[in-house]
């Protein structure tokens, strides 16, 4: 490929030398133009900038935490946190908590467990926006606030099957609100353990937990406890948004026509073609109807007397013979770009066809 491009430098002339290199508005691959929406993210969560075209407020959207709460020389026992399966040796009475989520919203839920009774639970819907995470974070957040009270028993478990959460509440330096509340619970309560459970294992109590949190989530229930939206539903909100505006914004140009035509759907997934096919499909290769479109070769013909244009290479020009595919009917032309582009073997020949005319630039010259 270095050589093929030190060719292309060395045969052509400075002027053309700029133009292979096809920018987005000159017809380049749509997936050149992509947007990182992190970007939008930082401007609501750190700069608290406001993005009017999508009415959202920064308010309404967690804000990380920057410092820690708690002095550096203080930490939570090793028997407080265990990430190994609680439920095969479960205590007679513990907590067990649960978030989920379903198409009809997002659920928390606890309940305290004892001798195989549920004797007291807790629970809340949240609203659609929000996430599992948040949904086991706040589950968690109430147990322990709940066990807190729990004077009499030492010590308290509380079973959760989301190591993420579990994780978060234990790290003195998490950024999340809820996690950090829980680890200066945990700090001045050392009698309550967290620990991690399997999930649809059979146990009775995460069942519980599981089966009310869900049924809180498809509840048509109006009660909706409010909390702020996640860095990780702004990210996937405005990454929707920023498809859909380039998604608009791809279909409305009028540059770029061939790649539309071979990609009409915009993606953040790149395009995996190598340079001498990116000439070919934006139609900006060594082809003599392209030099000619901007005054850089008199004529647009090939040698053979024919306008030399990529399909004419790829197709009849009996200069390229060895490498051609069949030739589509007029009507057929987009749909052959199309197919070609997303076959293997053909774009083999498409490459081949390009650094047969890149190496023989003179022999493609009318005279």
């Amino acid at each position: 490929m270095a050589a093929l491009e030190a060719n292309f430098s060395n045969q052509f002339p400075s002027s053309s030398n700029n133009l292979l290199f096809a920018s987005p508005q000159n017809g380049s691959s749509p997936t050149l133009k992509k947007r990182d929406p992190s970007t939008g993210a930082g401007n609501y969560i750190r700069l608290r900038k406001p993005e009017l075209t999508l009415q959202l407020l920064p308010d309404n959207y967690e804000q990380p935490l920057s410092r820690r709460t708690s002095h550096p020389s203080l930490y939570l026992l090793k028997d407080q946190i265990s990430l190994s399966d609680g439920g095969l040796s479960p205590p007679s009475e513990a907590i067990y908590t649960d978030g989920s989520k379903t198409e009809k919203g997002v659920g928390a839920a606890y309940c305290r467990i004892a001798q195989n009774q549920i004797i007291e639970s807790w629970f809340v819907k949240l609203p659609s926006q929000a996430t599992v995470f948040q949904a086991e974070l706040l589950a968690l957040s109430k147990a322990v606030e709940l066990a807190k009270t729990m004077v009499n028993q030492t010590p308290i478990k509380i079973f959760t099957d989301n190591r993420a959460a579990i994780q978060a509440s234990s790290n003195p330096k998490s950024k999340n609100h809820i996690a950090r509340q829980i680890f200066l619970s945990l700090l001045s309560s050392p009698n309550i353990k967290l620990n991690w459970i399997k999930a649809h294992a059979g146990y009775f109590g995460n069942e519980s937990a599981d089966l009310q949190a869900k049924s809180t989530a498809d509840s048509e229930t109006t009660n909706i406890h409010q909390i702020k939206f996640s860095k990780a539903f702004l990210k996937t909100h405005l990454k929707k948004f920023l498809t859909q505006e380039w998604q608009r914004t791809w279909e409305d140009a009028t540059t770029g026509r061939p790649i539309h035509n071979i990609i009409p759907k915009v993606s953040f997934d790149p395009v995996c073609w190598t340079r001498e096919e990116i000439l070919f499909f934006t139609l900006h290769g060594p082809f003599p109807s392209y030099f000619n479109r901007f005054k850089i070769l008199p004529s647009p013909n090939c040698s053979c007397g024919q306008v030399g244009t990529p399909l004419h290479y790829a197709t009849e020009c009996i200069l390229t013979s060895s490498w051609h595919i069949k030739k589509p009917a007029e009507n057929l032309q987009k749909i052959w770009f199309r197919r070609v582009a997303a076959n293997k073997n053909s774009r083999l020949l498409i490459r081949k066809i390009v650094q047969h005319i890149n190496n023989n630039r003179a022999l493609f010259r009318p005279d």
